[in-house]
């Protein structure tokens, strides 16, 4: 049985919660002033240098050889650099919130991609409510955003 979440656990997530969606906003505010790619370089720098210190300080030990820098190399160019350019890029045409709110359906997509791909991931009853709870809140933000003439 899995343990309940404690106090601090829900702590944790609303920190997280907001600190992930003020990130929009600050994407808004810094990309009057800084071109999408240094914008992106900035912050995975920022992010490296805390990886590398969190990494010494757990004593986790870096990619050995090449193929596992060239392994670490591609997931982090597809799966952070990339992404986080294309979002700045995107953040100069798209208001925050809509950015935000459609990187929000990226754990919904991959939980549906999960259940249909991967045989071990069956749709628990507790992984379908979440979906639909995040589903529905996607759809409410949507639904219930101010309309301008």
């Amino acid at each position: 049985m899995p343990n309940r979440p404690s106090v601090l656990d829900w702590i944790l997530l609303f920190i997280l919660v907001v600190t992930w969606g003020a990130s929009f906003v600050a994407i808004k505010i810094a990309i009057a002033d800084i071109l999408p790619g240094w914008l992106a370089a900035i912050r995975l720098i920022i992010a490296a240098a805390l990886m590398v210190a969190f990494a010494r300080i757990m004593n986790i030990r870096p990619p050995k050889g090449h193929y596992e820098w060239v392994i670490a190399a591609v997931l982090g160019i597809i799966g952070t650099a990339l992404p986080f350019a294309l979002i700045n890029w995107a953040s100069l045409y798209v208001p925050s919130g809509i950015a935000g709110l459609m990187m929000a359906t990226n754990p919904m997509l991959v939980l549906l991609l999960a259940i249909i791909v991967l045989p071990d991931e069956q749709p628990t009853l507790t992984r379908v409510i979440g979906l639909l709870i995040g589903f529905t809140g996607g759809v409410l933000v949507v639904v219930g955003r101010p309309r301008t003439i």
